[in-house]
């Protein structure tokens, strides 16, 4: 058996989990989404007017979503922090130090979504995706 360093995060896995944090390309979203989807059966996406987020979400909080984003990194969940924001009733990756935002129709709603200070003023269209 080989044995495998779990300290550090899988680097391919690792890039396409910062489209978690920053606007990106569709291509880019659709490929995480595509990796992710081999393990997690739901996930968040976020439409802007300049691209698209995604995030890995869990209905328990943010110890829950810190063990998936330690399983879809392939590391061991001690050895990293995430930050999370709730909406729609489940916890969503977002970076650090943002605000906990819940709009109020993550289904339908068009409008602001304050996750962080670097896009407050774009408009996202929220989906919540459900199994």
């Amino acid at each position: 058996m080989v044995a495998t360093d779990r300290s550090r995060p899988d680097p391919y896995r690792a890039r396409l989990l910062r489209s978690t944090f920053e606007i990106s390309a569709l291509s880019d979203v659709v490929e995480a989404i595509s990796v992710a989807t081999d393990v997690e059966s739901r996930l968040y996406v976020e439409r802007f007017s300049t691209g698209w987020r995604w995030s890995l979400v869990h209905a328990g909080g943010g110890y829950p979503l810190l063990r998936i984003a330690a399983r879809f990194l392939d590391v061991d969940y001690h050895t990293i922090q995430i930050g999370f924001r709730t909406v729609g009733g489940v916890a969503i990756r977002c970076a650090a130090g943002t605000a906990n935002v819940e709009p109020a129709d993550p289904l339908a709603r068009v409008g602001r979504a304050a996750c962080c200070a670097s896009h407050p003023a774009t408009p996202p269209r929220t989906t919540v995706a459900r199994p």
